[in-house]
């Protein structure tokens, strides 16, 4: 079964609050963008981008706006308009580092488009090579393109910048997991949930090297703790239905996997292990229809 671990959040910039550092805005262009921040960081992110709007309605040459609601874009997953927002700003500000960072995010966490995304990295940290959050954005791009030395050395010189930084931590683990360095990963998840134990990326990621250690019930509870705080989360509902699988515990795996492809209806996996699990309790006719649909998905072996 294909595991999943999800990046940042895989999004490390998603919720960063712009401060407005131009001097002669405009009050009312100010005073809309603070309210779109407060907002985003409790992320409701229509209502941010309504405030976001109309602080560019009272200025149009306001590259922060557009580069948070292009990051609040990309919190409602319309990451073609966060992109042009984004290069809206890159326009007005060519040497916004900011803009070019989530430019390239966007890029690589929603559409795929990795060497893009890798200019758009490298256009941030040309620009300001000492913001730790860029060199994140620049390894969870090499590792999309599968380039994992390169990642690492990425996410070491943003420890190196902020020790203190959970998100790459946790991105650190992912690649490390990616590449089968389990007890390694385990260190860095360990690191990122003890920075900041509401992390439910990190304890989702907990939970897949506990799993690849066999230890199915210490797995159990770190998927648990990944639900409890975030529940939407289909990445971890499906890495609980596959520990639950792994324990013969066939309804329970049934369960996660419906709640993980009711979060991800295109989830070709999910509907596969759904299959899988209808299989093993003995419902054959709807395990076929949810092994149809995968493979309706793309699902292959």
């Amino acid at each position: 079964m294909k595991r999943q671990s999800g990046w940042c959040a895989i999004f490390i910039l998603l919720f960063l609050i712009f401060k407005c550092s131009a001097i002669g805005q405009e009050d009312n262009a100010a005073y809309w963008f603070d309210k779109g921040n407060e907002l985003l960081d409790n992320r409701s992110y229509e209502d941010a981008i309504i405030f976001y709007d109309n602080a560019i309605q009272a200025d149009s040459q306001f590259p922060e706006a557009l580069t948070a609601k292009g990051i609040a874009l990309v919190g409602l997953e319309n990451y073609n308009e966060a992109i042009n927002c984004f290069d809206k700003a890159i326009r007005i500000n060519p040497e916004y580092a900011e803009a070019w960072c989530n430019k390239g995010l966007a890029l690589a966490k929603g559409l795929g488009r990795y060497e893009e995304a890798l200019d758009a990295s490298e256009k941030a940290i040309e620009i300001s090579s000492q913001d730790a959050d860029f060199w994140n954005a620049k390894g969870i791009t090499l590792v999309g393109l599968g380039r994992y030395d390169e990642a690492m050395e990425a996410f070491d010189r943003s420890l190196e910048l902020n020790p203190s930084d959970g998100s790459t931590w946790n991105n650190r683990g992912n690649a490390l997991f990616n590449q089968g360095k389990y007890d390694e990963a385990a260190i860095a998840y360990d690191e990122a949930i003890a920075i900041n134990p509401k992390d439910a990326e990190s304890w989702n990621g907990k939970g897949l090297v506990l799993m690849s250690q066999k230890s199915f019930d210490e797995a159990k509870k770190a998927f648990e703790k990944a639900i409890d705080l975030n529940p939407q989360s289909a990445s971890a509902w499906y890495n609980m239905g596959n520990c639950r699988g792994s324990q013969d515990k066939y309804e329970g795996a049934l369960e996660a996997f419906e709640k993980s492809i009711e979060l991800n209806p295109k989830d070709a996996y999910a509907w596969n292990n759904k299959g899988q699990a209808l299989r093993d309790l003995g419902r054959d006719s709807e395990a076929d229809a949810a092994f149809k649909k995968a493979e309706e998905l793309g699902y292959s072996n």
